[in-house]
């Protein structure tokens, strides 16, 4: 279990100790930054923890102004660098992504592996899912 946040410096992270505590959160990734250009909250309000390559660890996914972008967790100190999931939701959309809060903040990110659903093929539940991101485990 962890404790995950947005910084200005990017996104930081605490480890529990299993049972009653939570050590002091360290910086894991310097890509979701103000500086990267996620300081709008159409970009840092979409930040959100799946697991994305399902090996038990919370990544790190969000919008960007370039699409939907994922670093991966290595589950004991950081997150690796960004991966361009997908390009679509970029603020270039004629869904206007970037200005309308009635899109951005719709963004989630589910669980496409459970159940009847397909994950290679579930465009429905994952919809951003390309060739970019590992394969599931």
């Amino acid at each position: 279990m962890s404790r995950r946040r947005r910084a200005q410096d990017g996104i930081l992270c605490a480890l529990s100790n299993g049972s009653t505590a939570f050590g002091s959160a360290t910086l894991w990734s310097d890509s979701f930054t103000n500086a990267a250009g996620l300081d709008a909250p159409e970009y840092w309000s979409t930040i959100q923890f799946p697991d994305v390559n399902a090996d038990g660890n919370a990544d790190v996914c969000g919008r960007h102004s370039s699409g939907i972008v994922c670093a991966l967790s290595n589950g004991a100190s950081a997150f690796g660098p960004l991966i361009t999931a997908t390009t679509e939701y970029n603020d270039a959309s004629p869904f206007d992504w970037s200005a309308d809060p009635s899109n951005y903040r719709t963004i989630q990110f589910g669980w496409a592996d459970r159940g009847d659903c397909d994950y290679a093929n579930a465009s429905y539940a994952l919809p951003w899912r390309t060739s970019a991101l590992p394969p599931r485990n």
